[in-house]
């Protein structure tokens, strides 16, 4: 089979994703575990280098007897991302500064604390771009994006800022991509497999894999202000979810049961959504307005729906 090679130009950041890794570089599942938003003004990836030194012997006559050139290697990469605005969820993740909450339990905010063991902490960053006018289409008609992953990051800590008249931007600075990371072929779906339906990366990144840039056709996630869970694909796939409606109220029950500390993350068709740590995935939801409500939920990733009409 004749070897094929498609040109890369990534233009303009459409989305960025962070996910909560361990220490060791593994994905946490669970609630509040990733954070996707388009709030971005600019992201800045510098590589870091480390160079042996060089071997130079020079005889009597003054020549070069003995050369050996310093050899530059790349150990990783440190981020600086300037944000629009601050989704204290998504910097929580980033920094490991705790999160500062309102009396409804809204978050409303970090503190930043000189405590906090950088050590403790890291995360996954993934970019997802446009690419050049006449890289935009596949072949069929599919849509091409640029797809950047760091996979195992730490260090984040917030920037200097500035309060002026103007808008208060704010920046995280040196949180560096390094050797060691677990991501393997990742928890998402951001490439096309052989089924021609979206999956994770085909092959699984080694622990020296530091970045990845590639083209994709598979679109980035919506963006939504606030953590989101990130589901456990070891969890059994729901053979279903019921509701069972009373007047604006719906009580929801999913089968099968779900291990004990993980959760169903609900839909509810009307623009919310919860996640219930639950053996039986139960909770209930009152609905607003009346109306017919297609219903998601999910324990690993593969949903299964229901439909509910409320008075």
């Amino acid at each position: 089979m004749a070897r094929v090679t498609k040109t890369l130009t990534p233009v303009r950041g459409r989305r960025y994703r962070v996910t909560r890794l361990d220490a060791c570089g593994n994905p946490v599942y669970g609630d509040n575990a990733q954070v996707v938003t388009s709030g971005v003004v600019t992201a800045s990836f510098t590589a870091l280098t480390s160079e042996t030194d060089e071997i130079r012997v020079v005889n009597s006559s003054g020549d070069t007897c003995v050369l050996e050139p310093s050899v530059v290697s790349t150990e990783g990469y440190s981020a600086e991302i300037q944000f629009c605005g601050m989704d204290p969820d998504m910097f929580e993740i980033m920094t490991g500064m705790p999160v500062i909450y309102d009396i409804d339990g809204a978050a409303v905010g970090i503190a930043v604390d000189v405590g906090v063991d950088m050590s403790t902490f890291s995360f996954a960053l993934e970019v997802w771009t446009g690419v050049a006018s006449d890289e935009a289409c596949g072949e069929v008609g599919e849509v091409n994006y640029g797809y950047i992953l760091l996979p195992y990051m730490k260090g984040g800590r917030l920037s200097d800022f500035t309060v002026e008249n103007g808008a208060i931007n704010f920046t995280i600075a040196d949180a560096t991509s390094r050797k060691g990371g677990s991501w393997g072929k990742g928890p998402y779906d951001v490439v096309v497999n052989s089924g021609s339906v979206p999956g994770p990366l085909l092959s699984a990144l080694t622990s020296t894999q530091v970045l990845v840039l590639m083209l994709t056709k598979v679109a980035p996630p919506a963006a939504a202000v606030g953590g989101r869970p990130l589901l456990d694909p070891a969890n059994p796939t729901l053979s279903s979810v019921t509701g069972v409606v009373t007047g604006s109220s719906v009580d929801f029950t999913t089968a099968p049961a779900i291990p004990a500390g993980q959760g169903v993350y609900y839909e509810f068709g009307d623009g919310t959504w919860d996640y219930v740590v639950d053996v039986n995935g139960d909770t209930t939801h009152v609905y607003d307005d009346p109306g017919t409500y297609t219903v998601r939920a999910s324990a690993n990733g593969d949903f299964v729906t229901t439909s509910v009409t409320v008075s």
